[in-house]
């Protein structure tokens, strides 16, 4: 079932593992990463650190677009699993959806990487900055995938014509411009509020009054819910 809730685990799998490969990468735990470097964090003279441009210390720090690499691996396996070609037009439609719904997950880390520069002593005296390169701490991807999960739409998909499609294209449905940054979806999730054997899926669950928090009662509970102290 390619659900809004498939869509949202599909991109989620894609940017963790994307992410945690840049991790062990520069950590120097994968054996064949070139990125790693003995020397993490680099001192440059606080004079050419303009904190809104450090195009120009980019190349000299360590890593620069372990990202771009590790997003190209981390979507060749995530797509290892889909066959050459589909057999049949259900099938072909859910792989575009799986593999579009990875690329949204993946395309949070195009620009996940970024220089942070530090004094080296009282600030006062800032004669000399360390600076070391970073990547985008996961709960920020996270954030704005579940937005992309709220916001996440039927897709509209649409067949190429046939004088467009090439001898060796796998697929031949096409995502409308208007979705291609939305997580999209082919079938209805499951009703967590439907009666199942005269009980509601959404019985018995724990949850908090704070109705900004994600597991707030007013999100959980379908039917109301009762007050209780712990």
């Amino acid at each position: 079932m390619d659900a809004k809730e498939s869509a949202l685990l599909h991109s989620l799998a894609a940017s963790s593992l994307a992410l945690s490969i840049a991790r062990g990468c520069m950590a120097g735990k994968l054996d064949k990463c070139s990125c790693f470097q003995t020397t993490r964090q680099f001192s440059f003279p606080s004079e050419i650190i303009d904190p809104k441009n450090l195009s120009n210390i980019d190349n000299m720090v360590g890593c620069k677009d372990i990202t771009r690499v590790e997003v190209e691996f981390a979507n060749l396996f995530m797509k290892l699993s889909f066959r050459e070609k589909a057999t049949n037009e259900n099938q072909e439609k859910s792989f575009t959806i799986r593999k579009h719904d990875i690329d949204v997950g993946l395309n949070e880390l195009a620009q996940g990487e970024e220089i942070a520069c530090i004094c080296n002593g009282a600030t006062a005296g800032c004669t000399t900055k360390y600076c070391h390169r970073r990547l985008k701490e996961y709960p920020v991807i996270s954030k704005i995938l579940l937005k992309k999960y709220d916001e996440a739409a039927f897709a509209k998909l649409k067949r190429l014509p046939v004088n467009d499609v090439k001898e060796n294209v796998k697929n031949t449905f096409q995502i409308p411009f208007s979705q291609s940054e939305k997580l999209l979806y082919l079938d209805e999730g499951p009703n967590q509020c439907k009666i199942i054997n005269g009980f509601h899926k959404s019985s018995r669950r724990q949850c908090v009054l704070d109705d900004a928090q994600p597991n707030s009662c007013s999100k959980l509970c379908c039917y109301g819910y009762r007050e209780k102290l712990l």
